[in-house]
C-alpha cells in the first residue's frame, strides 16, 4: 500500500511540500514495483515525465523499463496524432473544415493517455461559451 499511496502523491499536479522527502522515499522503495504498478494503471509516461520534473532518477531495471514504457506511450501518441493530421489533409482535400479541439496531453486513446487540468478547464470555457452563444442568438 506504501508503494502505492508513493505512485499516487509522484503523479499529483501540484508540486509536493518536500521534493526531498519524496525522492527519499523513491529511493527506498521498490521501484520496480512502482514502475510495474505504473504500466498496469497506464501511467508509464506521466511517470516519467513527473520524476524527470521533480529530478527525480530510477536507476537500474526500473529506470530502464520505465523508459522503455514510456518510448513505446510516446510513439504510439505521435502515431495517433499522425493519424489525425491525415484526417485533416483528407478532409480539406475535400473542402470541408475541421479543426481538432480539446484538451493538451498526451498518448491520445492509449492507455497512457492522460490530459492537462488546466487545459481541460479552458476547454469546458470554450465550449460553454460557444454553448451560450449558439442558444442566444436563435
Amino acid at each position: 500500500m506504501r508503494d502505492a499511496r508513493l505512485l499516487i502523491d509522484t503523479l499529483r499536479l501540484s508540486t509536493p511540500a518536500d521534493v526531498g522527502a519524496l525522492a527519499a522515499a523513491w529511493a527506498g522503495a521498490d521501484a520496480r514495483g512502482i514502475v510495474a504498478l505504473a504500466q498496469f494503471e497506464g501511467a508509464s509516461l506521466w511517470l516519467q515525465r513527473r520524476l524527470k520534473a521533480l529530478g527525480i532518477t530510477l536507476s537500474g531495471e526500473a529506470g530502464e523499463t520505465l523508459a522503455a514504457a514510456a518510448k513505446r506511450a510516446t510513439a504510439y501518441s505521435l502515431r495517433m496524432e499522425s493519424e489525425t493530421v491525415a484526417t485533416l489533409a483528407i478532409l480539406d482535400a475535400a473542402g470541408i473544415a475541421a479543426v481538432v479541439f480539446g484538451p493538451g496531453g498526451a498518448g491520445l486513446h492509449s492507455t497512457e493517455e492522460y490530459v492537462l487540468l488546466d487545459d481541460v478547464e479552458r476547454c469546458c470555457a470554450a465550449l460553454m461559451e460557444l454553448a451560450h452563444t449558439v442558444t442566444t442568438q436563435r
